[in-house]
């Protein structure tokens, strides 16, 4: 399973997200992406693709 957050397709990157705080979305499918926390404190670096993509539309950032 490839990586969003290391998609040219994601809005913004986990990193970038840390002073944002605004949701990851796929810009090629306009839909919102997720890691699996449900606790905002816990930065993850994964983020996984939607179902449109399922990774397979992955393009290095």
């Amino acid at each position: 399973m490839k990586n969003c957050n290391e998609c040219k397709w994601v809005s913004l990157t986990e990193e970038q997200q840390e002073t944002n705080r605004i949701d990851h979305v796929c810009l090629k499918y306009e839909i919102r992406v997720f890691h699996r926390s449900t606790c905002p404190s816990i930065l993850h670096g994964f983020i996984y693709p939607c179902k449109q993509c399922d990774g397979k539309k992955f393009e290095q950032r």
